[in-house]
């Protein structure tokens, strides 16, 4: 149950600014889970950790944002549109699970020649495929969960 104000009219001035700190934690976990297993698996495999690494890590944090902002942005539609919390993430993430799935694995699908080939840029490779990896189960299971349990609905309107 959410508590209102003793102030008059500081639930419109603050609903924006608490819908923006959700939406920022919601993708700031998924990346940092992605990033931080893709680190330690230059360490476990033991390759090193290059220029051409860091900029794979890069790319990754622009993708897995991507990914999880189109996402939370088509739950938030399906709440405006009057659906509960719980149905509005499981439609979003159904909606969103093939457009995910399908520039993931062609992303990856299309990193793999060149990580074979050429060992320069073998670490660029590694850092996106493997985050891909992660980043792309995080999203379809994790960022659903995390938006049914942060998400927060006014009783008194359909509003974020």
């Amino acid at each position: 149950m959410r508590h209102s104000s003793p102030i008059k009219g500081a639930d419109r001035v603050f609903a924006p600014l608490e819908t923006l700190i959700s939406r920022k934690i919601k993708a700031q976990n998924e990346r940092l889970f992605a990033i931080s297993l893709s680190i330690l698996r230059f360490y476990f495999f033991e390759i090193p950790f290059s220029f051409f690494a860091m900029v794979g890590l890069i790319s990754l944090i622009g993708i897995v944002v991507n990914d999880t902002i189109v996402m939370i942005d088509t739950m938030n539609t399906h709440l405006r549109e009057g659906i509960e919390v719980r149905v509005a993430a499981a439609r979003g993430a159904s909606d969103r699970l093939r457009p995910i799935l399908s520039t993931s694995l062609t992303t990856i699908v299309g990193l793999i020649p060149l990580a074979v080939t050429n060992p320069m840029w073998r670490p660029l490779c590694y850092a996106i495929i493997f985050g891909l990896l992660v980043s792309t189960i995080t999203a379809i299971l994790i960022v659903p969960c995390m938006y049914y349990l942060v998400t927060r609905v006014k009783a008194d309107a359909k509003t974020i």
